[in-house]
């Protein structure tokens, strides 16, 4: 991983970080900042860290639950925009590295829900209204009976703070397009669109 970092032009700038050399509370710092998640927090291999550009939009997480998670977050509802941000880096990091990619089956990961496009597009929205209003547990039922799944604040294992819920498509093959043509698509992002057009 680093020596194909050390390949790329493009991939020279973003800096490595050893999870095992880090404090507790500087992990829970990267966590807090969304960077890295809880499990490559706990840090138990000591092969375990994080590529991270200088402006904190992308990171890249090494041995976590697969070789390698690239995310990338902004606020709004900007998924276009950080789609071409992750997008870059896997071009970069494919030409460097060889994934495992079945014809049949897509990307192999080792999460079997992760294998096909291996893609998890999430968004974290706040919602008191619908919890104050007890309407909460009708929108996640609908949520989850439309191939997605609802996470805590800080992913998968974690619970809800605040009433900010993390909601994704639920398999990496089957829903990734229709969320993220859903989100594109929905009334937040044509009040955005419109919004920003002024």
């Amino acid at each position: 991983m680093l020596a194909a970092r050390e390949r790329s032009s493009y991939l020279k700038d973003i800096f490595f970080i050893d999870i095992s050399q880090l404090s507790k509370i500087d992990r829970q710092i990267l966590v807090e900042r969304h960077l890295i998640s809880p499990g490559l927090a706990e840090g138990k291999d000591q092969h375990q860290g994080i590529l991270l550009d200088e402006q904190e939009l992308v990171s890249v997480m090494v041995n976590e639950e697969d070789h390698l998670r690239l995310q990338a977050m902004q606020s709004g509802l900007q998924l276009q925009e950080v789609w071409a941000l992750v997008d870059k880096f896997d071009d970069e990091f494919s030409r460097l590295l060889e994934y495992s990619f079945s014809e049949k089956l897509g990307y192999l990961t080792a999460c079997p829900s992760n294998v096909g496009t291996g893609l998890r597009i999430s968004v974290l929205i706040h919602l008191p209204a619908l919890v104050l209003t007890r309407e909460i547990e009708k929108v996640l039922r609908a949520i989850t009976q439309v191939g997605m799944t609802v996470r805590g604040f800080y992913g998968e294992g974690t619970e809800v703070l605040g009433n900010f819920f993390q909601i994704s498509n639920q398999k990496a093959q089957k829903y990734w397009a229709t969320f993220f043509k859903y989100l594109t698509r929905s009334p937040w992002a044509k009040a955005k669109n419109r919004l920003s057009d002024h």
